[in-house]
């Protein structure tokens, strides 16, 4: 009886051994398989990402491009007038005249129609005034 359980034993192993290497998984094995699936997982994710924005920019583009309005200020008083352009290229010259040579940051322009001139703020400096 001994020799008979031993000999059922040892068949037993032997059937467990040979069906536990077809149901063990290496771990190698797994990260092998899961790096070269998670490159093409990404890649096919970015591609329909990037498919997805550029269907939406150009909606964006005619929204942005109906709201930009050309806007032009005239100031009239007495019957002089001025605009925008001409007080700006008046200032930049008084700033230039004082002998600045630094960019301009800020700029603060005050119109003072009843004396004919604009007073001019560049970069928190006082700079001067110019008549129109």
């Amino acid at each position: 009886m001994i020799a008979g359980a031993k000999r059922r034993e040892a068949a037993v192993k032997a059937a467990a051994e040979k069906a536990a290497p077809k149901a063990e998984v290496k771990p190698e094995a797994v990260t092998e398989v899961a790096a070269e699936a998670a490159p093409k997982a990404a890649e096919k994710k970015a591609v329909r990402k990037t498919a997805a924005a550029a269907k939406k920019a150009p909606a964006k583009k005619a929204a942005e491009t109906a709201v930009e309005t050309k806007t032009t200020i005239i100031l009239e008083y007495c019957g002089r007038q001025v605009t925008e352009n001409t007080m700006i290229a008046g200032a930049k010259q008084v700033w230039a005249e004082a002998g600045h040579t630094e960019a301009i940051e800020t700029m603060e322009l005050y119109v003072k129609p009843e004396d004919g001139a604009v007073y001019c703020v560049i970069n928190g400096e006082p700079a001067g005034k110019f008549c129109y």
